[in-house]
């Protein structure tokens, strides 16, 4: 399996919106070295991350987001 990110050359930097860099995913040993910049899952115009910009991707990325009153790892997955 392979999939790419584009990295960004800073990290935490919520106004960014520029991921210069292409990353081929082989192994774990690469996604690690990728995931410790800001990244994406697109590539875009220019690198420049906005809708009007997509371009393409080939991996499809899922968030749960955790957000409510519980750490159960049941309770994030199952319908509300």
């Amino acid at each position: 399996m392979e999939f790419t990110l584009f990295t960004a050359d800073c990290t935490g930097n919520q106004a960014n919106c520029l991921y210069l860099n292409k990353c081929l995913i082989r192994n774990s040993e690469d996604l690690l070295s990728a995931v410790q910049h800001d990244h994406v899952c697109a590539a875009y115009q220019k690198s420049y991350r906005a809708i009007d910009n997509f371009l393409s991707s080939d991996v499809l990325v899922m968030d749960i987001d955790n957000d409510d009153d519980t750490n159960d790892p049941w309770d994030h997955c199952r319908e509300a």
